[in-house]
């Protein structure tokens, strides 16, 4: 799967049903080849995808629950989130 297939799905939190918005980039592992993260920026045009990167958040790739047809479910509850300015949530 490309990276522009995943940049068209949704990424929902199903601890809380929250729309996070679509991934605009991933932290794929070199020598396995493994996703370790995601990062997710708000939904909109892609050109203010790129100027609102503050407003991102990386993702860890064990928060990931289901990956479906045109959304990818995680799971992050509060303490999760309040991590998500800091670094990559875990």
């Amino acid at each position: 799967m490309h990276l522009s297939e995943w940049q068209m799905k949704s990424v929902i939190n199903i601890a809380d049903g929250s729309k996070l918005g679509v991934i605009c980039d991933m932290d794929v592992d070199a020598r396995t080849g493994r996703i370790t993260a995601m990062m997710v920026c708000a939904q909109g045009k892609w050109w203010s995808r790129i100027w609102d990167m503050n407003n991102a958040v990386w993702i860890a790739w064990t928060h990931v629950v289901k990956i479906g047809a045109d959304v990818i479910l995680v799971r992050m509850d509060a303490s999760s989130q309040a991590k998500q300015d800091t670094d990559v949530v875990e």
